[in-house]
């Protein structure tokens, strides 16, 4: 896991808000997960499908990017690795329908309200108990009804005398 916080705004407790970035589980293993540069204006994209097929002239020199400038009390961008590799196997023969070899990234809130929040819910439940037999289920409502919408439907109908042949 990795946080990006401020060090100028921190929550009731005193703790840097931010953000985490959470890899997900994956059975890839990447040189560099992550980097982290200031934010420009000018660049405002990283990739174009306009250069999928010219490789050897990307449209940004990444290496730019990561000139040694500071990240601290600047706008950021994260640059996150997620890639893929496809182990092929004799299934993945004439095609192959799927791969187990994925990537994925969450981000996340950190420090970021002063408190969980759904404190603010007002159509919350607090399971109390349940019941074994009937499967009922205890709760505290906190005095909040919740909101019902009762639908009906009538099944539709089709007479076999108004289906047609061609």
């Amino acid at each position: 896991m990795y946080s990006v916080v401020s060090a100028n705004h921190t929550d009731a407790w005193g703790e840097r808000r931010g953000y985490r970035l959470i890899p997900g589980r994956s059975n890839i293993h990447l040189s560099s997960n992550l980097a982290v540069t200031r934010q420009r204006d000018a660049e405002v994209f990283a990739k174009s499908w306009q250069n999928v097929n010219l490789p050897e002239a990307p449209q940004h020199d990444y290496a730019r990017f990561f000139d040694g400038e500071g990240v601290d009390d600047a706008d950021l961008v994260v640059w996150f690795n997620l890639g893929m590799h496809h182990f092929t196997r004799a299934e993945d023969i004439p095609v192959t329908l799927y791969t187990e070899a994925v990537s994925s990234i969450v981000f996340a809130a950190q420090n970021f309200n002063d408190r969980a929040q759904e404190g603010d819910l007002r159509n919350r439940r607090w399971i109390v108990a349940s019941d074994a037999k009937t499967g009922k289920l205890s709760y505290d409502d906190y005095g909040v009804a919740l909101p019902t919408c009762k639908v009906e439907l009538e099944e539709p109908t089709l007479k076999i005398s108004e289906w047609t042949t061609v």
